[in-house]
């Protein structure tokens, strides 16, 4: 069973050693190699993340391709009605992805802001 006194488990990013860091602050000190990195930040969501090939789907319907077997609609993006669905399916997706984009931004910007420092 794990003890809070251990720490977070870390895995080394140049010899690939796992090992608690017993709370010790930035930098980690790998107790292999001897090593010493700042661990990435860990992006956690109170819901997983699922792949979503949406997009993948909606370029691919729009597509000279046949796709009925694969389960998918040809959109007839030569018409109104096509075009401005094929436009809803990539708009949609792009709202679902939001918060992930916000997300890695964010984690981007305090792995910048820590290496800098």
């Amino acid at each position: 069973m794990v003890k809070p006194e251990w720490g977070t488990k870390r895995t080394c990013p140049k010899c690939s050693t796992r090992f608690y860091d017993l709370g010790n602050e930035e930098p980690v000190h790998c107790i292999e190699c001897g090593t010493d990195f700042v661990p990435e930040p860990v992006l956690k969501s109170k819901q997983p993340l699922t792949f979503e090939a949406a997009p993948v789907a909606a370029n691919l319907r729009a597509s000279p391709y046949e796709l009925s077997a694969l389960g998918y609609q040809a959109i007839p993006i030569e018409t109104r009605e096509g075009k401005a669905e094929y436009v809803e399916a990539q708009r949609a997706f792009s709202a679902r992805s939001q918060d992930l984009r916000r997300r890695l931004l964010d984690a981007t910007a305090a792995a910048l802001a820590a290496s800098a420092a």
